[in-house]
């Protein structure tokens, strides 16, 4: 078939990088907010630079955050932001994931 248009969500996808993850995650929320398996299989998370981590830290579906949590923080910075996260949640609600992690099957 026919490449994405340019600057569609599929091409940014397609085009995603450490030097392009927070331009593509403004551009495109919806792809931190469903798809972070997907930028993990993308990119090796564990190299990214700060910035790109607390972007992600930041925007991913905070049960995704805590879930994979080793690779993604960067220190005070990213636990400012996870506690930050945390106290918005509403006591007793759910946390939100992208991913199957909290599926109450799981437990």
């Amino acid at each position: 078939g026919a490449a994405p248009p340019a600057g569609s969500l599929l091409a940014d996808a397609r085009d995603l990088r450490a030097d392009n993850l927070g331009d593509v995650l403004q551009r495109h929320p919806r792809l931190a907010e469903v798809a972070y398996s997907y930028v993990r299989t993308k990119l090796d998370v564990r190299t990214l630079p700060r910035a790109a981590k607390e972007e992600l830290v930041a925007r991913i579906p905070l049960g995704d955050v805590i879930w994979h949590y080793e690779e993604l923080r960067t220190g005070p910075a990213s636990d400012e932001i996870v506690d930050g996260r945390l106290a918005q949640c509403e006591q007793g609600g759910a946390l939100q994931a992208s991913s199957a992690h909290f599926d109450t099957a799981n437990f």
